[in-house]
């Protein structure tokens, strides 16, 4: 009990930016178990407050301290794998309720949850299959094509698509897979890198790997390849976890985020200009490298496997959530043992206009998984961060005080 209870109780932790901004966070630790690569959130319980599902469990907030199971499962050895890479969340049967979508391990199957009426009554939610395959470490729940359910957009036997909701009126039934691109132009099935965002600015949204765009076409027919461009024109690294579509500077073009290797170091954003003739180019601006020494801010850590984007300090602009995934492979990546950081990066012009992002620690207890997410926790209009992983999982809120470390 007196464990339980110590695992439960919030480490203070200040982080004082390289500049003059200063924000301090709060980690509650919900569990060191590991249950998940990642976590989602919703208002599960309709109490009208989030709250936050990883692994098996889901936990009602904003304390988090209530946990409940919604299906079948147990804690994985750290040197190993879970069997529950990343979790999204959706109404899935139309019965205004938040439902859990679970994809496994890299090319095993999605499983639908649906949520019933009471979900702290019921510890095994109905389920059904949604997709029988679900390959590459970073599947992507999105809107890609205007109108119905969001789709979900990751590869299959070598190939880019998504999966949409089926036309039956069974809401059970598996979901649909279209491909955009022919076979083998991804890794089977620990393909890395993926990302979905509007890269020409036609107002539809394209699909984005390491070193290729596929633009969605105005009219989208059965059986017809999306178009492909290659936007990264020199190499960079292997690719890494999600890819950021977004237009940093605000010069009305979009912009590509990514780190350099999933189980290495390195990240960079590329900023998107036209040419002349109207011919597209990525310029790449480093961010982090391989040692301390490739940035003014002295900042280095490897497995930068999880990315989001989140305005953190309210400042008007997006800024970079990531950390260091620890111990993907047991501790064997390059610095697979040191630190499981989670960071920020604010993103913000210079005094001489350029665009700089900025590190802040938030934390070297807990890192990331193969998702990051950033939501308001305990709605006090401050963006919070959870990470799910192979040391628990924790939610980090801005803390309202500042605070000395201890």
């Amino acid at each position: 009990m007196l464990r339980f209870r110590l695992l439960l109780m919030s480490v203070v932790l200040s982080c004082s930016s390289i500049w003059s901004e200063e924000i301090h966070w709060q980690r509650n630790v919900l569990t060191t178990e590991f249950l998940s690569e990642g976590a989602s959130v919703a208002d599960f319980d309709g109490d009208g407050k989030l709250d936050l599902a990883s692994g098996s469990k889901w936990w009602r907030g904003p304390d988090f301290i209530d946990s409940h199971e919604y299906r079948e499962g147990s804690a994985h050895d750290p040197k190993g794998y879970s069997d529950h890479f990343f979790s999204f969340t959706a109404d899935l049967n139309g019965d205004d309720k938040s439902d859990i979508i679970r994809v496994g391990f890299p090319g095993q199957a999605a499983v639908g949850y649906l949520a019933p009426g009471k979900p702290n009554e019921v510890s095994r939610w109905e389920s059904f299959t949604l997709a029988s395959q679900v390959a590459g470490e970073s599947p992507v729940l999105v809107d890609l094509i205007a109108g119905g359910l969001p789709e979900l957009v990751c590869s299959r036997d070598g190939a880019f698509g998504y999966y949409e909701a089926s036309k039956e009126s069974d809401s059970k039934a598996p979901w649909v897979w279209q491909a955009v691109t022919q076979g083998n132009v991804t890794h089977v099935p620990f393909g890395h890198g993926l990302g979905v965002g509007d890269v020409d600015g036609d107002g539809r949204l394209d699909i984005v790997d390491p070193t290729r765009w596929w633009r969605q076409p105005e009219a989208i027919q059965e059986g017809i390849l999306w178009e492909a461009e290659t936007w990264a024109l020199e190499p960079y690294g292997s690719g890494g976890a999600q890819i950021l579509i977004h237009d940093v500077d605000r010069d009305g073009l979009s912009d590509i985020i990514t780190s350099h290797h999933a189980h290495g170091y390195g990240l960079s954003w590329f900023a998107q200009k036209r040419g002349d003739r109207g011919e597209r180019r990525f310029l790449r601006h480093q961010i982090l490298g391989n040692s301390a020494a490739d940035n003014a801010f002295g900042v280095v850590f490897s497995q930068l496997h999880a990315l989001t984007l989140a305005d953190i300090n309210s400042d008007g602009w997006q800024d970079v959530v990531t950390g260091k995934r620890w111990w993907a492979h047991g501790g064997n990546d390059p610095g697979g043992n040191d630190d499981p950081v989670l960071y920020w990066f604010s993103g913000a012009p210079d005094s001489q206009g350029d665009f700089v992002f900025k590190p802040s620690r938030v934390d070297d207890q807990s890192g990331v998984g193969t998702e990051v997410v950033v939501n308001d926790m305990n709605g006090d209009g401050k963006p919070d961060i959870i990470s799910a992983n192979k040391r628990g999982v924790s939610v980090h809120l801005q803390h309202p005080e500042k605070t000395r470390n201890r």
